[in-house]
């Protein structure tokens, strides 16, 4: 690709890929983008519960989305609506004794990841828990490169 996309977003690559590249420039900010992901990640607390409205798309639905919206871009018009006053959607995060990652998504069997490979089918849509994993690996949780 071209140093300005390298530029823009190098995090979202795996550093063999900035250094193939042989851009210096993407480079550091790859190296400053991981050490801010690991000061990040020492900070977490064990549990952390987050809730939010249910989104409901208008226009352009999940295009948003990765790994949608890093392959292609993409642009949403949507509304968040509470349901009696609540917010619907939420997710828990919390620490485990053993190196796994736990994806429970209600109504759907318990999905374990203990291996990098487990995340491989992340950008199949229909895969079991995929719009989670593309979520752990883009907030920098999981580190597949």
């Amino acid at each position: 690709g071209d140093a300005a996309a390298w530029r823009a977003a190098p995090e979202r690559l795996s550093l063999k890929d900035v250094l193939a590249a042989g851009d210096k420039v993407a480079e550091v900010r790859w190296k400053a983008s991981v050490a801010k992901t690991i000061r990040v990640r020492a900070r977490l607390r064990s549990k952390v519960t987050v809730t939010a409205p249910l989104r409901v798309d208008l226009a352009g639905g999940w295009s948003d989305t990765p790994p949608i919206c890093h392959e292609h871009g993409g642009s949403v018009a949507n509304v968040a609506v509470t349901i009696d006053g609540a917010r619907p959607v939420g997710c828990a995060v919390s620490r485990l004794v053993e190196p796994v990652l736990v994806l429970r998504v209600e109504g759907l069997e318990e999905v374990r990841c203990r291996e990098l490979e487990d995340l491989a089918d992340r950008r199949d849509p229909r895969a079991p828990a995929a719009l989670l994993k593309c979520a752990a690996v883009v907030a920098g949780a999981i580190d597949v490169a």
